[in-house]
């Protein structure tokens, strides 16, 4: 996650400098931000599913 974190990191940086009027390359930086978080919510709800077994397996 360490790899996500530093590349929406750094699209985030990039996107100040993003020409607007571009709407490819604006749609293009708007992709891989939705591709990052989309990632991030995955492994968050993987993550959480872990816990749950893990709880009713202690029980």
């Amino acid at each position: 996650m360490n790899r996500l974190t530093e590349d929406l990191r750094i699209l985030l940086t990039n996107f100040k400098t993003v020409d607007k009027e571009n709407g490819e390359e604006v749609e293009g930086i708007l992709f891989e931000i939705h591709r990052i978080i989309t990632t991030f919510e995955w492994h968050f709800s993987e993550i959480s599913d872990l816990n749950i077994k893990i709880l009713k397996g202690l029980k």
